[in-house]
């Protein structure tokens, strides 16, 4: 059994971080998030990371992620540089790391910096009336975003991160990998 490591950065220091991952995700004890997929938070060097661990796709998706579709970490890295190009706010893509074996795709992560924040859209919707300015702003954002052809098709509440300043609220989005920059109808919009 072959196994080929796939790995792509946008910074080429970080190539040793990258082909460690799986043994530092593995150590790590800093969960940030854990339900179908697993995001823990990883110190290397001088930096703090956010590492998504992806589920293990069934046969099928293991066949197809491996050989005809960009895998999901490949594409919140792809996608997270689409957004920061188009000046929306995500953290910074680092780089993914997929392992393939027999053609099928096994273990797959997704790296970026991690971003502090101060809540996420969770805390909002559970207190909908102190946040009304918080509300207008997110749906402006997502107006902006459908104006430069950006559709994140995973706005849940914990997707997007929030911080709230004096005179500005700065909105985060992560979770990018199911994504899409096309034009599209109004009400696709809406939905």
């Amino acid at each position: 059994m072959k196994k080929k490591l796939h790995h792509k950065s946008a910074k080429a220091d970080l190539k040793p971080f990258l082909l460690s991952i799986d043994s530092l995700f593995n150590d790590s004890s800093e969960v940030v998030h854990h339900d179908r997929n697993c995001t823990k938070k990883i110190k290397f060097k001088d930096s703090t990371y956010a590492v998504k661990s992806f589920k293990i796709p069934n046969y099928f998706q293991r066949v197809i992620y491996a050989n005809f579709r960009k895998s999901k970490a490949r594409r919140s890295f792809e996608n997270s540089l689409k957004l920061l190009n188009s000046g929306i706010n995500t953290p910074e893509p680092v780089g993914y790391v997929s392992f393939n074996n027999n053609f099928m795709i096994g273990k797959s992560f997704y790296i970026s910096n991690y971003h502090n924040f101060e809540f996420d859209l969770r805390y909002v919707f559970d207190n909908f009336k102190k946040n009304t300015e918080v509300i207008s702003s997110f749906i402006k954002q997502v107006i902006l975003m459908h104006d430069n052809d950006i559709y994140h098709h995973d706005l849940t509440r914990q997707n997007v991160l929030i911080n709230k300043f004096e005179n500005r609220i700065d909105f985060c989005f992560i979770d990018n990998n199911r994504m899409s920059f096309k034009k599209s109808k109004f009400s696709n919009g809406l939905k």
